[in-house]
């Protein structure tokens, strides 16, 4: 596959190298799908409320969830080459109780991190070697 792109930008080639303007275009794309996971999959941005109120709320928890969500990735999913956000993402949200039930808790919430880790890590290697199917 052949990808071709026009990049323009206003500067100067001594302050901007061909490899950093590359590094900034992959930087932009990853930022724009991490957003569309974040739309689609957690319904961010969408209400069937009628009252502004409520719906600034219901932004501002979901922006909550996908922030502690995406917290959980980093620490445990992100050095996973073979990483689906969307697949981390449904182990997480089947955890949710939990994962509420632990947030008094510094032991307990740190175990759960710690589980969750170790699920990334045997479920993708697993899926990898084809002997196991997300759900």
């Amino acid at each position: 596959m052949r990808l071709e792109a026009l990049l323009i930008t206003h500067a100067e080639p001594e302050l901007l190298s061909l490899k950093d303007c590359l590094l900034a275009v992959q930087c932009a794309l990853a930022h724009e799908l991490l957003f569309k996971l974040w739309k689609s999959h957690s319904k961010l941005g969408h209400s069937n409320s009628q009252n502004p109120w409520r719906r600034l709320c219901e932004l501002y928890a979901t922006l909550l969830v996908v922030m502690v969500q995406h917290w959980i990735f980093l620490t445990g999913l992100w050095h996973i080459p073979e990483r689906s956000l969307v697949k981390g993402e449904q182990m997480i949200k089947e955890q949710a109780a939990r994962l509420a039930a632990c947030i008094n808790n510094i032991e307990a919430l740190t175990q759960l991190l710690r589980e969750f880790r170790e699920r990334f890590q045997i479920g993708w290697r697993q899926l990898a070697e084809g002997r196991y199917e997300f759900s």
